[in-house]
């Protein structure tokens, strides 16, 4: 009994001291920390003494962290092993004073678990799992090599053909992606081939996880879970270019050439059978549309367009609403990093096709994204028509059934038509500006196909 006791005392003591110096708190830290300081070491486009002063900074980091961890071990160790201590007096054998010990101690720890760390929705993004995506999504060497794994285990076939959705974030790409994914025909990129976009079979081996579907980051009202389609392959973009077209704090128009295309078949939609339609949402693509679809005539690009006013709000909140969240989570502004969405939010980026300067450089203003959206369009309406499938966000809402089919199938499109009365401008905004966008809008409506 007395070695029960101690067992079931040490167990209390040690639950006590484990919250009462965050012990959980510092390794998450450390976990955190280690994981951030390996992706900024092989970050792209780093000047050699900035690289150095980095890595000078992250090293003095964790070994404090590791440093304050190791004192909280020692003394959560120390001060709950006392009882045992007290124990080893009553002349018992060690094996028969530890078995009764972790007897007297099984009813707490199963109580913490199940009652004290059941899962909640904040834990979608523990420091473990920050730690894990920092150091296989922000390494591109290791997603480089996962990939390699994957043709090496899987085969090395890609899809013949493909569809890429762009258009400006916002615009209802994410709806026609949908639509078209559940099209037996295609394949795309999910969530559960996350950290591992470049592996998708042989990661998804492994992801066996259950989940259930939950709200989206934008609180727009768009369910997500493991399975549902996602915009990843700029994620490939980003590693096989190398960021070149990252520069002045913006996006710039790139051209790719035969052998990066055919680099990124073999990354990216080696997942799909040859058979199938490599399905695709990026809306980064148009910066190096033009030079793409020349050398791949098996691909389509569908664009998808939406009342440019109407964009605009929405595009202003997603700011707005991102900014707040990346604040309070450093995490989701590197993820986005990583990623290579720079849409909206504290890692914003323009996209830069022509040389053209912009007047408006305030983002939590109107008049500064009714501008991008100008310009994002007006670039759109210069690529070759023939290739490109452009569509009302109208359409894909109505009838999203016939116009997947029609996508598919290479058929034409019913636009609905809408009235662009009665709608209403939150904020001051420049007449001419919105008088141009709409110009454009009407362009747009009749190259609808």
């Amino acid at each position: 009994m007395p070695a029960i006791a101690a067992g079931f005392l040490s167990a209390l003591i040690g639950l006590f001291l484990y919250h009462w110096t965050g012990f959980q708190h510092l390794v998450d830290r450390f976990l955190v920390t280690l994981g951030q300081s390996v992706y900024e070491l092989n970050r792209y486009n780093l000047d050699d003494q900035v690289r150095l002063l980095k890595a000078q900074r992250d090293a003095i980091a964790l070994v404090r962290c590791l440093f304050t961890l190791s004192l909280a071990t020692v003394g959560i160790v120390v001060v709950s092993g006392l009882p045992f201590l007290a124990v080893s007096f009553v002349g018992r054998s060690g094996v028969d004073v530890v078995g009764r010990a972790l007897l007297g101690s099984l009813p707490i720890c199963v109580i913490y678990v199940w009652r004290l760390r059941r899962p909640t929705s904040a834990d979608q993004y523990s420091a473990g799992k920050q730690c894990f995506y920092y150091l296989t999504l922000g390494v591109p060497s290791v997603g480089l090599t996962a990939g390699r794994v994957d043709r090496w285990v899987c085969g090395d076939r890609p899809a013949n053909k493909g569809i890429i959705v762009t258009g400006l974030a916002r615009a209802g790409t994410t709806a026609m992606l949908r639509v078209l994914h559940s099209n037996d025909q295609t394949w795309c990129l999910t969530y559960r081939q996350m950290p591992f976009p470049m592996a998708p079979r042989l990661w998804k081996t492994v992801n066996r996880a259950r989940s259930r579907a939950v709200e989206r980051t934008h609180r727009d009202g768009l369910l997500v879970d493991l399975d549902s389609p996602e915009a990843f392959d700029e994620f490939v973009w980003r590693v096989i270019l190398k960021e070149h077209y990252y520069r002045d704090g913006t996006l710039h128009r790139h051209a790719v050439s035969a052998q990066q295309i055919e680099q990124f078949k073999r990354l990216a939609t080696v997942g799909a059978s040859p058979s199938s339609v490599y399905l695709s949402k990026n809306n980064n693509f148009l910066l190096r549309a033009e030079s793409f679809l020349k050398q791949t005539p098996q691909y389509t690009l569908v664009l998808v367009y939406r009342d440019p006013i109407q964009h605009a709000q929405s595009l202003l909140r997603q700011h707005r609403l991102h900014c707040q969240l990346q604040q309070q989570s450093p995490f989701v502004l590197d993820y986005m990093d990583m990623l290579g969405h720079h849409e909206f939010g504290l890692n914003r980026r323009d996209f830069v096709f022509e040389s053209q300067a912009f007047r408006h450089h305030d983002a939590d203003s109107f008049d500064y994204w009714i501008e991008r959206w100008l310009d994002y369009y007006r670039y759109a309406l210069t690529l070759p028509r023939d290739r490109i499938r452009i569509i009302g966000n109208d359409a894909v809402r109505n009838d999203p059934v016939s116009v997947a089919d029609a996508v598919l199938a290479g058929g034409a499109i019913d636009q609905p038509s809408r009235s662009l009365c009665g709608v209403q401008v939150e904020t001051d905004s420049s007449a001419p500006l919105i008088k141009e966008a709409y110009q454009v809008f009407r362009q747009l409506q009749r190259a609808e196909v």
